[in-house]
């Protein structure tokens, strides 16, 4: 996992899986460090799968991002497209709707 700041724009790129140790090292972050974040990226590419840990702090930071700005899942894979439309979460297989 790999977290890139730019003022106030979070971008996080996955590597390969989604596993225990990239789960909890995002919950720490997503509990620490989103004051004051207006836009969160996630960079799915390549990620074939996440578990329901994963869901759930995804989820958790889409309810934190949506009282303070925004938050989205580009490059997703089907399987990760459609666990994250199953539990709200905007995602995308690219990158070409965030020019809007």
């Amino acid at each position: 996992m790999n977290i890139i700041r730019e003022e106030k724009s979070i971008k996080i790129d996955f590597e390969g899986t989604f596993d225990k140790q990239d789960e909890e090292e995002l919950e720490r972050f997503v509990v620490q460090e989103l004051q004051g974040v207006s836009k969160l990226s996630f960079d799915a590419k390549g990620v074939a799968d996440i578990s329901s840990t994963g869901l759930r702090i995804l989820a958790y930071a889409q309810g934190i991002m949506n009282e303070q700005g925004m938050m989205y899942v580009e490059h997703a894979g089907e399987r990760v497209e459609w666990l994250c439309r199953a539990h709200d979460i905007l995602c995308s297989k690219s990158d070409r709707w965030l020019e809007t």
